[in-house]
């Protein structure tokens, strides 16, 4: 019930910003070269808009002319720059923080967070989840699994002092939306800190058993998801002992789940209210997908 109503509290906080993005739609043209002039009049003083020649960009293609797509590496030294303590290199605002990506395909690269992109990454979920909500209201009834920064890393400051990776994943988020956010979530976020593969998947799935109505399940890569499920399946005897010993799952969900365990399963079966599964679904993604719907059984997955 402390979900349900922490859900439609969240909810209704994100309307207005949801009509916003949807009023917006209905114009895209002129409200992207807003956005896209907004950005240049703001960091035109910075070494990369002096670079680019921002102040001399009236429109889109323009702007495709004097700012080629960037690729990591040609980024890097921007990026290295700012770790080292640079100001006014890629924006005006102060960068607060830098996320590390997980590096599956290359090596890490860091992602400096400003309070402004924290305000953006907000204005992106508000329609999101009001759509979400009302294409699959169950989704929002009970508690929700989310993993927004990598699991297991050393969290590290760079030689300027700016730190590398999230206290938490509700870090992205405003105070209000945080403090609904960690009555919501189904694992502590604070638990991705843990540095042994092992202890924070124990731990997390040890959290996830104990709340049997988790609806709503959210993570970048079906990879990581699919990941969760083979320590799942081939760590049983490691997990089965952690059940018994839990002191957060309840007696009668421990039986239960030692009878789900002994035999085939799907998340479905073992969080038979669990709606969504929402990921990545294209690109590179999309090869890890047929084996999601397997392990997951009739549950959604909403690609993001």
């Amino acid at each position: 019930m402390k979900a349900r109503l922490c859900h439609k509290i969240w909810l209704l906080s994100q309307q207005r910003e949801a009509r916003r993005f949807w009023k917006a739609c209905q114009t895209p043209e002129s409200t992207q070269l807003s956005k896209l002039k907004n950005y240049l009049s703001a960091n035109k003083s910075t070494e990369f808009g002096k670079s680019h020649h921002f102040d001399q960009i009236p429109d889109y293609p323009t702007f495709t002319k004097k700012v080629a797509i960037q690729t990591a590496e040609s980024m890097r030294p921007w990026i290295d720059k700012i770790a080292n303590g640079g100001r006014q290199i890629l924006t005006t605002e102060p960068v607060i923080a830098f996320e590390e990506t997980s590096g599956t395909t290359s090596m890490a690269k860091l992602i400096p967070y400003t309070r402004g992109l924290k305000t953006e990454f907000e204005q992106g979920l508000a329609p999101w989840m009001t759509a979400l909500s009302r294409e699959y209201p169950a989704a929002f009834h009970g508690p929700a699994y989310w993993s927004l920064s990598p699991a297991t890393r050393q969290k590290h400051i760079t030689s300027a002092g700016i730190p590398i990776g999230m206290d938490d994943d509700t870090s992205y988020f405003n105070p209000l939306t945080a403090i609904l956010l960690r009555q919501i979530m189904a694992v502590p976020g604070t638990l991705k800190n843990e540095k042994d593969p092992a202890t924070f998947y124990l731990q997390t799935f040890e959290h996830l058993f104990a709340r049997e109505n988790l609806s709503f399940v959210s993570a970048w890569s079906p990879a990581f998801l699919l990941r969760m499920d083979h320590f799942l399946r081939s760590e049983k005897p490691s997990l089965l002992e952690r059940i018994d010993k839990s002191r957060i799952i309840q007696r009668g969900r421990k039986t239960r789940l030692q009878q789900l365990l002994d035999n085939d399963f799907t998340w479905k079966t073992l969080w038979p209210r669990l709606q969504v599964v929402s990921c990545w679904t294209d690109a590179q993604s999309a090869i890890h997908i047929p084996a999601l719907k397997n392990v997951l059984g009739s549950i959604a997955i909403q690609g993001k």
